[in-house]
């Protein structure tokens, strides 16, 4: 199956969706944030991001089915539709930064051994086409599933910083957010009733969703 290179977009909004840092040598505390027992000089204080969580799922973002005639091996280009779009983004709480915005997305591309899209990007919004090289030799009609779908990286991570308590005194706090990215999967053809030996997980779901 013939892979589509050009889904990822690059969008101007990197700084929009990048990762929160806190302004100020202190931070008021949001009553979700988790207080540790580590005190903290607030001017000094070096702050630190972590990665809490990173999980990868197979996502069609493209589909479309086509009935085909019968017909010998030859390529086959069509339009698919929008399903969903995945976005590259690093969201927390707080005013933001994109400089770390990537170093989350740094730390999830070596602990799920993946080449992550950078901040900012996401998958195409519009329709795309599918090549496939197909063979209908089943003497009748068959339905095709044109599809194209990315392997979606998502979890979560937190932050710290030092924030003043009430009755006096500052602690070390952690501030938690959510992180996404993806990679290319694959794109191609599958026919109805061919099985799903041999095929990829995105082919294995678009098949489900064509063909019932």
């Amino acid at each position: 199956m013939r892979a589509l290179r050009n889904l990822a977009v690059a969008t101007s909004t990197v700084g929009l969706v990048a990762a929160a840092v806190l302004a100020g040598p202190l931070a008021a505390p949001a009553s979700a944030d988790t207080r540790t027992r580590t005190s903290c000089h607030g001017p000094s204080y070096v702050q630190k991001y972590r990665l809490v969580s990173a999980h990868r799922a197979v996502t069609l973002t493209h589909l479309e089915g086509f009935s085909m005639p019968p017909s010998s091996s030859h390529k086959v280009t069509k339009s698919t539709r929008k399903q969903t779009v995945v976005r590259a983004a690093v969201r927390m709480s707080g005013s933001v930064s994109g400089s770390i915005g990537f170093k989350i997305i740094g730390k999830a591309e070596v602990e799920l051994n993946m080449e992550l899209r950078a901040m900012g990007s996401h998958t195409s919004s519009t329709a795309v086409k599918v090549t496939d090289r197909i063979a209908n030799k089943t003497g009748h009609n068959a339905t095709y599933a044109f599809y194209s779908g990315v392997t979606k990286a998502y979890g979560r991570w937190k932050h710290s910083y030092c924030g003043s308590v009430d009755g006096g005194g500052t602690y070390v706090f952690w501030r938690y957010g959510r992180w996404t990215s993806y990679q290319f999967s694959d794109s191609g053809a599958v026919r109805c009733g061919a099985g799903t030996k041999y095929i990829s997980s995105a082919a294995k779901q678009a098949l489900r969703r064509v063909c019932g």
